[in-house]
């Protein structure tokens, strides 16, 4: 079932997230309203976050290794990527102030962004009402907002994974309580039409929702680990053998849960009045549990699996500043935009497998 404290079927949900996320900001910078529920995919990677994190920090939990060891090899071991991107996103923003007389921004705030982004924290611009590039906390890579609320995970929530389940129970309900209330907030604040928008963290005028997303998602990832490892959920299929015999017959194929997932998020607008991304968050974790107990995996499985997680982190970390530059390049030399495009995105698969 696990290889090195590794779930299969887990790697491979973010592989698809990343995507997805993917394709989302594509449609967002090229103005189509398509995929506007793929961010919750943001809301998977925290909730895999915790998942793993849990399953990650034996050595700590048994006193082997101290604190501050266990952050630094964490942190480390994803922050190089990351920094690429907000290195290609600075030089995408520097080159357009010099040949782009219309591009919105200064050379200060270019500088500042890309140097602070680069170690994940986030730049306020004086002047915040710019241009849709400033509102982000990440400008020269958007996406890497994510990153820094992960980062604080990393550093700070190593206490909860020492903390009781029915301590953890609470701690979920009251994130989620919060982060929904403030989802609300936002809508009424930005004129919504819908009821809850909880698409926060990336943002000036939603960067306090993100904390409690992030604080809901890994404490709901440390949650189920602990369900699974003191044998709650084996418990509960004992006491129905239905849903057992149904889980086995999800999991006995990968692409079952995977295209379910893909489903999920590929929903082309947003239905319910925003409270479709409240239910997949709150079947997430069925669908990830159940993923858990995937016992068998062929070796095509663990070899799709691993092709996915492989992926995932360098394809998210990277993807929007390259898509600037594929999209400035469609503009500016539309007659070459095939040739553009193919190296560019030479170049982000050749980064995704040599840098994962």
């Amino acid at each position: 079932m696990k290889s090195e404290n590794r779930y299969v079927l887990l790697d491979g949900f973010r592989g698809i997230a990343a995507v997805l996320v993917m394709f989302h900001h594509f449609c967002l910078l090229n103005g189509v309203d398509f995929l506007e529920s793929a961010y919750v995919a943001v809301d998977l990677f925290f909730i895999l976050g915790g998942f793993v994190f849990s399953a990650s920090a034996k050595n700590f939990l048994r006193g082997e290794q101290c604190y501050f060891d266990y952050a630094v090899a964490r942190l480390t071991r994803f922050w190089p990527l990351p920094f690429l991107g907000c290195l290609i996103g600075g030089a995408f923003y520097f080159t357009q102030l010099y040949i782009d007389p219309t591009f919105i921004g200064t050379q200060r705030d270019t500088l500042m962004a890309t140097f602070l982004n680069c170690f994940f924290i986030p730049y306020i611009t004086a002047e915040p009402s710019l241009n849709w590039r400033w509102v982000s906390l990440f400008p020269v890579n958007n996406p890497a907002w994510f990153l820094y609320f992960y980062t604080l995970a990393i550093l700070f929530m190593l206490p909860f994974l020492k903390l009781d389940k029915r301590t953890l129970w609470r701690l979920t309900v009251s994130f989620f309580l919060i982060f929904f209330a403030l989802g609300v907030i936002y809508t009424f604040t930005t004129h919504r039409e819908r009821i809850a928008d909880l698409s926060m963290g990336w943002g000036l005028n939603n960067f306090m929702g993100g904390y409690f997303r992030m604080l809901f998602g890994f404490t709901l990832g440390i949650l189920m680990k602990r369900l699974l490892d003191e044998g709650d959920v084996a418990r509960f299929f004992e006491r129905h053998p239905f849903i057992q015999k149904l889980n086995r017959w999800i999991v006995a194929s990968p692409f079952i849960l995977y295209v379910l997932v893909a489903l999920m998020l590929m929903v082309p607008i947003d239905p319910l009045w925003g409270l479709y991304p409240i239910l997949m968050l709150l079947l997430f974790p069925i669908v990830l549990i159940s993923a858990a107990t995937y016992c068998n995996p062929s070796h095509f499985s663990v070899r799709l699996s691993q092709a996915l997680a492989w992926i995932s982190f360098p394809l998210y970390s990277i993807h929007m500043p390259l898509s600037w530059w594929v999209d400035w390049a469609y503009k500016k030399y539309p007659d070459f935009i095939l040739f553009s495009t193919v190296n560019v995105y030479v170049g982000m698969a050749t980064v995704c497998f040599t840098g994962a």
